[in-house]
C-alpha cells in the first residue's frame, strides 16, 4: 500500500469539489519558431508541421494566456507567476481568457472556444474521425507519461510528459517488481495553440522527477526537479527524495540551469509571489523524520498526523531568505492553502476563520468567519469555497477576497443534484460541467456515460440563475 509522507493530505476532509487553472493576462504569440530538442545526451532540429485543422476550428494564434505573466506581473525577470500545479482536482487542463484546453478522460486533447461556444479536437488531420491513437490529438501514458501536465505560456501551448511522483511512498517488500525509483524520462513538448508545430523541446535526465508545478517569469519557465532514493526497512521499502531544486528553462537556448536548492521537508509548493515560493512543511511530534514516518501502522499515523504542525513558509529565490507566514495544528487544517495575487489565503476547521496573509510582509487579516471554509479554488474575485463533513450541503459559496462577503449558489448537477463541476473562469463567465448522460447502476451509484460542459455568467452563478450556454461537443 502506497502511504503519502505529506501528513497534511492525509486529514484534509474528503468532499466532492472541483476547480479550475490560475489566472492571468495576455502576451502575444512568440516569434520564435526554432525548433530544439535538448537534453544532457543530445540535440535535434525539426520543423513546424501539421496545418489540417479547418478554418472554422482552428484556434486562435494570438489567444491571451490565463496565467502566465504579463508586463504587470512579471516586470523583471525573476518575478515569478503560477501557471499550473497539483492543488486542482482537474489539473490536465489550463484555461486562457478565450477558451479551455484539457485532457480528457480518454487521452485526447481537447480545446473549448468560448466565442463559438464549441468544443473541439485539437488534431491536425482534417479527416480524421478522433477514434485510435493514430489521432494527432491523442495523447496516450505510455508515451506520454502517467501524470502529465497542459499549460499556456507566450502564444504556445507546453505539455510536460511526466509519470506520477512517488516521494514518500512505502511498499511491502515482496510486492512484484514495481521500483518506485525508476522513471521514464521527463520531456516537454511545445506545440501551436491549434495543436500543430508539436514538437518535443527538451528532455529531462534519466529518472529525475519533475514535480508538478510549472512557474514563469518575463524569460523563462521554472520547475522543480529532484531523485528518488529507496531504503529498506522493516519490511517495507521507503521512498524518499534528493538532490530537490528549483530549475530554470531557458526557452532560447532549450537548457536547463540550477537556481536554487531545496529543503525536502519543504513538502509543497502552494503558489508564488514576486520572487517568492510558498511551500507547505509538516512539523511530526518528538522530532520524526519522514523516514520514521513510513514505518509506523494506519492507526498510529492518524494520530501523529492529528498532533503535527503543518506551516506556511515563503522561500525568496534569489536571496534564500525564509519567513513562516502561518503555522497550526493539521487537525485544524481544513484545506490546503492558495496564492493569489500576493496574498496566502487559507482556513482553520476550529475557527471557522479563512485567512488572509501578506506574502511580502507577512501581516495576517482575518477575511471572514464561516463554516464553509473548504476552499478549493481561488478567482481573480473570490473564494470558491464550500462545507466540510457528513453536515455539508455541498454547494458552493463564493467569498470576494476584497470585502470577505460570502454569497451562496444553489445550482447543482441537472437531476442528480451534485456538485456542478467548475472548470475554468474568465472576467464574465465560468465554464461548468452542469449535466451528465448517466446510468443509475441500482445501487446508489451511476456510469458517467457523457459530461455536458457550459458557460454561465457570474452575476447569474451567484444568483442561483440556470442560464447556461451549453457547449457544442
Amino acid at each position: 500500500m502506497k502511504k503519502i509522507v505529506g501528513i497534511v493530505l492525509s486529514l484534509v476532509t474528503a468532499v466532492s469539489m472541483c476547480a479550475c487553472s490560475k489566472s492571468g493576462t495576455a502576451n502575444q504569440f512568440a516569434d520564435d519558431k526554432t525548433s530544439h530538442v535538448t537534453s544532457g545526451k543530445e540535440s535535434q532540429t525539426g520543423d513546424d508541421k501539421g496545418n489540417g485543422i479547418s478554418d472554422s476550428d482552428r484556434v486562435e494564434r494570438n489567444s491571451t494566456d490565463k496565467g502566465q505573466p504579463s508586463d504587470k506581473d512579471a516586470e523583471e525577470v525573476g518575478e515569478l507567476k503560477l501557471l499550473t500545479d497539483d492543488t486542482l482536482p482537474y489539473e490536465n487542463s489550463f484555461a486562457t481568457e478565450e477558451g479551455y484546453y484539457y485532457l480528457s478522460e480518454d487521452g485526447f486533447l481537447k480545446y473549448i472556444d468560448y466565442k463559438t461556444q464549441r468544443e473541439i479536437y485539437l488534431c491536425t488531420d482534417v479527416s480524421c474521425r478522433h477514434n485510435s491513437e493514430k489521432c494527432t490529438a491523442r495523447f496516450t501514458m505510455d508515451e506520454f507519461g502517467t501524470d502529465s501536465m497542459i499549460f499556456v505560456w507566450k502564444g504556445y501551448l507546453y505539455f510536460l510528459s511526466r509519470d506520477y511522483d512517488n516521494d514518500g511512498a512505502s511498499l511491502s517488500i515482496g510486492a512484484g517488481d514495481m521500483d518506485l525509483t525508476e522513471y521514464r524520462t521527463a520531456a516537454l513538448y511545445r506545440m501551436n495553440p491549434d495543436g500543430s508545430g508539436r514538437e518535443k523541446v527538451y528532455s529531462f535526465e534519466d529518472n529525475q522527477v519533475v514535480e508538478k508545478i510549472v512557474m514563469a517569469d518575463s524569460d523563462a519557465l521554472y520547475f522543480i526537479v529532484k531523485f528518488l532514493k529507496s531504503e529498506d526497512s522493516e519490511g517495507a521499502s521507503y521512498t524518499s527524495s534528493s538532490d530537490k531544486k528549483l530549475v530554470q528553462y531557458d526557452v532560447k537556448k532549450h537548457q536547463i540551469s540550477d537556481k536554487t536548492e531545496l529543503d525536502k521537508d519543504l513538502y509543497q509548493v502552494v503558489g508564488c509571489s514576486g520572487s517568492k515560493l510558498v511551500f507547505l512543511k509538516n512539523e511530526y511530534p518528538d522530532g520524526m523524520s519522514d523516514e520514521d514516518i513510513a514505518k509506523i501502522d494506519d492507526s498510529e499515523f492518524k494520530n501523529v498526523a492529528k498532533n503535527s504542525t503543518v506551516r506556511y513558509i515563503s522561500l525568496d529565490i534569489h536571496t534564500g531568505e525564509k519567513m513562516d507566514l502561518a503555522a497550526f495544528k493539521n487537525e485544524g487544517m481544513r484545506s490546503t492553502g492558495f496564492v493569489s495575487e500576493g496574498y496566502l489565503y487559507y482556513s482553520d476547521c476550529f475557527s471557522g476563520k479563512i485567512m488572509k496573509t501578506k506574502i511580502e510582509t507577512g501581516e495576517e487579516q482575518t477575511l471572514c468567519e464561516t463554516d464553509k471554509n473548504y476552499i478549493f479554488w481561488v478567482t481573480d474575485d473570490v473564494l470558491c469555497c464550500m462545507g466540510a463533513g457528513e453536515d455539508s450541503d455541498f454547494l458552493y459559496y463564493y467569498i470576494d477576497k476584497q470585502t470577505g462577503e460570502i454569497r451562496q449558489s444553489t445550482l447543482a448537477i441537472e437531476k442528480l443534484g451534485w456538485s456542478l463541476e467548475l472548470r475554468a473562469a474568465n472576467a464574465e463567465d465560468f465554464l461548468v460541467v452542469y449535466k451528465y448522460d448517466a446510468k443509475d447502476l441500482g445501487d446508489g451509484s451511476y456510469d458517467i456515460q457523457k459530461k455536458h460542459f457550459a458557460l454561465i455568467s457570474k452575476k447569474d452563478m451567484y444568483e442561483s440563475r440556470a442560464n447556461y450556454r451549453e457547449i457544442k461537443q
